[in-house]
């Protein structure tokens, strides 16, 4: 109520009172009510509001109360000032904090506060040094204006060699070097010239008024820089292995009589495409890519810092064809994720380039991955095959490379695997799919591979990760690369039921070419298909306390011991070799020859016989598109008691089924009780049927035929694991796993 009666009171004087009591109020009400709100506050400014207000304010600028309106661009100028300050005010905030400067200036020359007025005007020109008044002001206020522009109005320009050099002053940028001359309120600077491919400088400048300043500078060029002219434009730029760009545009006019001299017409030529930063004494790979065209691939040695324009690079058309053969009818056939139709595909005039073919059979897919030359012809001849995901070599520092492992090639050595389709994430994959990267690094973080003593596993993939990989790309296996170390690198291959890996490990740690071959090597055993085809007998003899040698609790029909063993025999003898445990039994087994008389001597009813049995081959092999899958391996491992003769390779460490098995072995030997709660748990996927199998191998092992029994006949009771029938074609638990003991 008190300020409104001073303001009823400052209406009512003359104007000499008015305007000292009314600069006493603005400092008192600033004081009292503006600053206090800033400090307070921490005020967000919007526009829709400060337009408001700066309108209210020049509506009263205009009507008798114009003295008053000072009170109100001060409210606007205070607020606009601090943001300015803390660099939070727009470019159309920055204008409305110029106009509420006018005004209050045009308000206190009408007030005859002139230094005040001078004050403001100089205020608006450091912030806008071409800063023009209202039409509607004074011709006084703006001759004023203009005299008091002219007197902080400097001029200067600056010419650097080369020329185009990006200008700064005080870290504002403001154009090029060699341009007209620059607008500047008077005063010293620092004048910054940056340019790429030379040292960035900067010079000290004192603008004078009324003057033109001039500053030359010198520019060193510390780096080289290569233009790139292509035929036609529209190539993509590779530098050193990494895209840079795309050349475009049309041809420089001094380049074009010698074009025209080399039968190139100008239109067909790009501009030039500048690389520069180019270190001195470096070696630079470049390639040139574009659809249906030729790669061109050069490296250039950057001698001096120099500029190097090369000739116009006439790039060559590229194209092939590709023939898809022995379709069924009913199979769909994709390239590069567009379906072509279904049955025989012949793909002519293909522009050479990456190519991605899928063949959807009614079961299963062929997919193949390939990079189409020019004038190449390609023959594909499709079968259903399981594929394998490829998620890259994970490195120490979580970088992610589908290229190379080190130096070594690894797609050129994926190429080679013909049981198994693989499948690399594409360029576009990678730019589509932001999270794939990602999702790698966290399933790379997750494990800590290459460390199995045979029992202990370590090294878990999440689930969600991998499931999610494998989902999106349709695939069943996921082959992941991790470093270990400095020299230790593991392969590792999931299932998608399975959460553990197999595992391969490699050392490079040697020179030369041998760790791309360890690495080969390793990669070959996915191609591998296990050779079950072994001398067979067709029992299965246990382990037992008794001094006796081998119980049979199986003889299995159309084998060669038929007829001539039974349940319940005693293998005392085979080919002259005491039977004293499996061990034994299975390398005399294998040393044996496919259809010779071999002596046996059984214990049958307390009565001993002398008896001659002619060994025969597994007759069934397992798919060769399975060689992959190291579930069997393992079966045949654990079944046939020979690790050596089933993988090659010692550096390989299959965990997943044999630490399993390591699992319930350790639960047996702390004591039987503990099998119990162990019985109903089902480790990743692996189906009870099967879990009741190693059961029944335990107690082989350690001599329980009490206990091997009654697992036996357990895991024999499983429809889908003891015998059931496709096709007409008896399948047991063995052949179900592409196990032929």
């Amino acid at each position: 109520m008190k300020i409104k009666r001073q303001f009823t009171k400052f209406i009512n004087m003359k104007n000499t009172k008015k305007t000292k009591l009314f600069t006493l109020l603005c400092i008192l009400l600033l004081t009292s009510f503006v600053i206090p709100q800033i400090v307070e506050e921490d005020i967000y400014i919007e526009e829709e509001k400060i337009k408001a207000a700066f309108a209210g304010a020049v509506k009263k600028f205009n009507s008798l109360e114009q003295a008053s309106s000072i009170f109100d661009f001060n409210k606007i100028i205070v607020l606009l000032e601090s943001a300015r300050r803390d660099k939070h005010l727009s470019d159309s905030l920055i204008h409305y904090l110029t106009r509420a400067y006018e005004y209050r200036a045009r308000a206190y020359f009408n007030g005859a506060e002139i230094e005040k007025t001078k004050n403001d005007i100089r205020t608006i020109l450091r912030i806008d040094i071409d800063y023009i008044p209202a039409k509607q002001a004074s011709r006084k206020f703006i001759s004023l204006f203009k005299d008091i522009q002219k007197s902080v109005t400097g001029y200067f320009v600056v010419k650097t060699e080369p020329a185009g050099a990006r200008i700064y002053i005080d870290e504002k940028f403001i154009g090029y070097s060699n341009t007209p001359v620059l607008k500047q309120h008077s005063g010293t600077y620092t004048i910054r010239a940056s340019m790429d491919d030379y040292k960035t400088v900067e010079r000290k400048i004192e603008i004078k008024p009324a003057e033109t300043t001039e500053l030359t500078i010198d520019m060193e060029r510390i780096s080289a820089a290569i233009i790139i002219h292509t035929v036609p434009p529209g190539a993509q730029v590779f530098l050193n292995g990494k895209y840079h760009g795309t050349t475009s545009g049309t041809v420089e006019k001094e380049y074009e009589d010698a074009l025209t001299a080399r039968g190139i017409k100008p239109r067909d030529c790009s501009s030039g495409y500048t690389i520069t930063g180019l270190p001195v004494g470096s070696n630079q790979r470049v390639e040139l890519k574009k659809p249906c065209y030729q790669p061109v691939i050069f490296r250039l040695n950057i001698e001096s810092a120099m500029i190097y324009s090369l000739e116009p690079i006439i790039m060559e058309t590229s194209q092939g064809e590709i023939f898809v053969e022995n379709v069924p009818q009913d199979a769909r056939v994709y390239l590069n994720g567009i379906l072509q139709g279904k049955g025989d595909q012949q793909f002519r005039e293909l522009c050479s380039g990456p190519y991605t073919l899928v063949v959807q059979f009614k079961e299963g897919k062929y997919l193949k991955q390939f990079h189409l030359h020019k004038n190449e012809t390609i023959h594909i001849i499709p079968s259903p095959k399981p594929t394998v995901l490829f998620g890259g070599v994970l490195g120490l520092k979580g970088e992610v490379s589908f290229e190379y492992l080190n130096s070594i090639d690894i797609t050129e050595i994926l190429k080679k695997i013909e049981t198994l389709n693989i499948y690399t994430p594409t360029l576009k994959d990678r730019n589509e799919n932001q999270n794939l990267i990602q999702d790698l690094k966290r399933l790379g973080d997750s494990l800590n591979p290459a460390q199995s003593d045979g029992c202990v596993l370590r090294g878990h993939a999440l689930k969600s990760w991998k499931e999610k990989l494998l989902n999106k790309y349709d695939a069943e296996l996921l082959l992941v690369i991790k470093q270990v170390d400095d020299e230790r690198f593991a392969v590792l291959l999931y299932h998608h039921e399975h959460n553990t890996p197999d595992i391969f490990e490699v050392i490079l740690d040697e020179a030369g070419d041998k760790p791309a071959k360890e690495v080969s090597e390793a990669l070959k055993l996915l191609d591998q298909i296990p050779e079950f085809q072994r001398p067979w007998l067709g029992i299965y003899p246990i382990e037992t306390d008794l001094d006796d040698g081998l119980f049979i609790i199986e003889v299995r029909e159309d084998s060669p011991a038929e007829n001539l063993l039974q349940q319940g025999d005693y293998l005392l003898f085979l080919n002259s070799r005491r039977m004293t445990d499996l061990n034994r039994y299975h390398k005399v087994v294998y040393q044996l020859k496919q259809g010779e008389q071999i002596p046996i001597k059984i214990k049958r009813d307390g009565k001993i016989l002398d008896l001659q049995i002619k060994p025969a081959l597994t007759t069934i092999t397992p798919e060769p598109s399975k060689g992959f899958y190291c579930f069997n391996r393992v079966l045949a491992e654990l079944e046939m008691a020979s690790y050596s003769d089933v993988i090659v390779g010692s550096s390989v460490v299959i965990p997943y089924l044999k630490g399993v098995l390591c699992y319930y072995l350790e639960a047996y030997q702390m004591g039987k009780a503990n099998l119990i709660p162990i019985k109903g748990k089902n480790t990743d996927s692996l189906d009870s049927g099967l879990i009741h199998f190693f059961l029944y191998l335990i107690y082989t092992k350690t001599g329980d035929t009490v206990g091997a029994k009654a697992e036996r006949e357990i895991f024999m009771s499983f429809p889908d694991a003891r015998l059931y029938y496709k096709n007409g074609t008896r399948l047991s638990l063995m052949e179900k796993y592409n196990i032929y003991p």
